[in-house]
């Protein structure tokens, strides 16, 4: 009783980027959206002989600049999602899920700090500057005993240190980003400054291109409202030699306003983030290392919906917020004993507020459904290193005491376990272990790659994530540039909450979000290949996944175990780049990136059925399980051109890209059209070009 018959949706060109951003609104126009692609000019993942393998990967920030985007903009994230191991979600945006885990189980962090919200543009690119970073760090195993609080990935960023002998600049636009960077000296030797910012046209874009292209009776909004913008600045200050002291502010912000078809409702989409970081790090002796962080990190996210249906109704005012208010302090000690052995030690300490909230309002009747939860998370941390040029030997051991307000209290411990090691000068083993646990949890709704979803901390009502996991693999390398890993991984994880829909929240009724969980397991494993070469005119990487993931929840599928949603048996990435002949005042070159992965699970209807005595029309709809149907595959091949040309005094980029070459409209959901009688397939983005000059001094 179910046509099977696809329908893909075409996209007006001038309506590419905002429709992406409608999404969350939850509205009837999410029937062609957009979002944004990556291509690799070359290689980012740098290789080094006995600390790297399928569970670590150091990015290289020197070539983040080079990463193609529709946005123009370079993106540690959508590099990390052509690993393998790493299935995206919604075509283009920020969200990802590593080895089976939740999107939520992910962590990213500036020096240290966590970043709660990382998408600007729903996801079209992060919220961190690349030209900020001097080193950028993928971790999916093996976690070092500093790491904490998650349960699948850690992308670990570093910030650079400001230039202390002359000034450094960079200035660039793209097709929805406008940056400035510039780091100076104040005081040579001693002080200098950097500061970054980036601001987005999209308002401006929008509205000039809707005014032409957008009809009336598409339901989409012939204008918008928005507002994208971060600002970084860092002062590093060197008062004695081995010592330095460091005061960094990130600021960031997405605001969006439009109104739906004819006027019937008002949407308001915002998340922000807002944190502060004192630094300091020290050289004691030629043994000892410390260093200590003292940070303020405040992030907030709220989607309203004001709803006017018409005179006979009273207006309806419907809202989700979520709001993270978390102070720490950290203190870590290096102590290198007799080579090769090294102790790492360390204490963390965090006091956060989580401010969950539903609201909704009918004409002068309002509801508010809001907590402010808090809790201390306290850890002690230490492992002990064994490191020559054939091995690394690694135990990690952390102690995590957490508190909430309500009494709920728990002492957990977590260990890590990771070995590297060469038999020669060209083939080696890797093996991990990882008992980890995660406290805070995110109440994910529509993936879309926004940041709009729940932040709450474990309770009563559910106990802290847990995960086990087991690596093995083999590792080869040789003089001329090429590396080659491959290994499988089995994870487990309990404790998983599930959530249905960010949509549920504004039909909750007199419950709050407490009483709408489900908490369950999952397990996964898979098998990792990862071929690279780093080194030559010719580089590129060639990444593939072959896995199965699945879910356990005792009040759905009748407690039966079913698929994850992003559960992609297969994923493929791949590209090349060529880098012709360099002169000294100009160089260029050439890239492509291919991916094809299995798609991704929806939830259909099975079928109809009528319950005895009821008439036809009142027929009730019926499914076999959650996710029970697979999306065709997805497929994408991107091309770009580099352009460098060096001066005196400046150097000029330029870079030209094409997402989507084929123009291929992969699926990404299906709605069942009642009047046409058939389904209907979303697709995100067609075909779509990029272009970014950046002026360097």
């Amino acid at each position: 009783m179910m046509s099977s018959r696809i329908y893909s949706l075409g996209i007006p060109a001038g309506c590419l980027l905002f429709l992406c951003l409608l999404l969350p609104a939850g509205s009837a126009w999410a029937q062609e959206p957009v979002t944004r692609r990556d291509t690799l000019v070359e290689s980012q993942i740098v290789a080094r002989r006995s600390t790297e393998g399928l569970s670590f990967y150091r990015i290289d920030a020197a070539r983040l600049s080079r990463l193609i985007t529709p946005m123009g903009e370079a993106d540690v994230v959508k590099q990390v999602q052509r690993l393998p191991g790493v299935s995206f979600t919604m075509e283009g945006t920020s969200a990802f899920s590593v080895r089976g885990g939740n999107m939520g189980n992910n962590q990213l962090s500036l020096d240290g700090v966590t970043l709660y919200g990382i998408s600007h543009l729903l996801g079209l690119t992060t919220v961190v500057p690349s030209e900020i970073l001097s080193d950028t760090e993928f971790c999916v195993g093996g976690f070092e005993s500093g790491d904490g609080n998650l349960l699948s990935s850690h992308i670990r960023m570093k910030s650079a240190d400001g230039d202390f002998q002359r000034v450094k600049g960079t200035l660039s636009l793209s097709n929805l980003m406008a940056s400035s960077f510039v780091t100076t000296p104040i005081v040579k030797e001693k002080l200098s400054a950097t500061v970054s910012a980036r601001w987005s046209p999209v308002q401006l874009e929008y509205n000039a291109l809707a005014k032409r292209l957008i009809k009336e009776e598409s339901g989409l909004p012939r204008s918008i409202r928005a507002g994208v913008y971060d600002l970084y600045g860092k002062l590093d200050w060197r008062p004695a030699e081995h010592h330095q002291l460091s005061l960094s502010w990130l600021r960031t912000d997405d605001n969006y306003a439009f109104a739906g078809a004819g006027g019937a409702s008002r949407d308001n989409l915002e998340w922000s983030n807002n944190l502060i970081l004192l630094h300091w790090k020290g050289e004691m002796n030629r043994r000892l290392s410390l260093s200590a962080d003292v940070s303020a990190n405040i992030f907030g996210s709220i989607q309203m919906q004001d709803r006017t249906l018409n005179a006979n109704v009273q207006n309806t005012s419907l809202g989700v917020q979520s709001r993270v208010q978390e102070y720490r302090a950290a203190v870590t000690a290096d102590l290198a004993l007799t080579k090769p052995w090294s102790i790492r030690m360390g204490a963390d300490f965090r006091r956060t507020a989580f401010n969950p909230a539903v609201m909704k309002s009918v004409g002068s009747h309002a509801d508010d459904w809001t907590g402010a939860d808090r809790s201390n998370l306290a850890v002690l941390h230490g492992q002990l290193s064994y490191e020559t040029s054939r091995m690394l030997a690694r135990l990690a051991l952390r102690l995590n005491g957490f508190q909430s307000d309500d009494g709920f209290r728990l002492l957990v411990p977590e260990w890590r376990l990771r070995l590297n090691y060469y038999f020669n000068n060209w083939l080696g083993v890797e093996g991990t272990y990882d008992r980890m646990a995660q406290f805070y949890h995110t109440l994910e709704g529509t993936p879309t790659g926004i940041t709009l979803d729940m932040i709450v901390p474990a309770g009563a009502y559910a106990e802290p994530e847990k995960a086990d996991q087991v690596y093995l693999g083999l590792m080869a390398h040789d003089n001329r540039g090429w590396s080659f890993s491959a290994g499988g991984y089995v994870k487990w994880m309990s404790g998983l909450v599930y959530y249905a829909d960010a949509g549920q929240f504004f039909n909750l009724g007199t419950l709050g979000w407490e009483e709408n969980l489900d908490i369950g397991t999952g397990r996964s494993y898979g098998l990792e290949l990862l071929l690279q070469k780093n080194e030559g005119p010719l580089t590129g990487h060639l990444a593939y996944t072959l896995s199965k993931t699945d879910r356990t929840f005792p009040g759905i599928n009748d407690g039966q175990p079913f698929p994850y949603k992003f559960d992609r048996r297969h994923m493929l990435n791949a590209d090349a780049g060529y880098r012709f002949a360099e002169k000294q005042a100009f160089s260029h070159g050439v890239s492509a990136a291919f991916t094809c992965t299995s798609g991704h699970y929806e939830t259909l209807q099975a079928g109809w059925y009528l319950p005895y005595g009821l008439p036809v029309d009142k027929a009730l709809t019926y499914y076999t399980h959650p996710n029970n149907y697979r999306l065709p595959a997805y497929i994408r091949l991107d091309l770009s051109y580099n352009m460098t040309i060096k001066g005196e005094h400046a150097r000029h980029d330029i870079t030209v890209g094409v997402y989507n070459v084929l123009n291929r409209h992969n699926a990404y959901s299906l709605t069942w059209d009642a009047e046409a009688g058939r389904w209907k397939q979303l697709s995100i983005l067609p075909i779509m070009p990029s272009l970014k000059y950046a002026l360097s001094f």
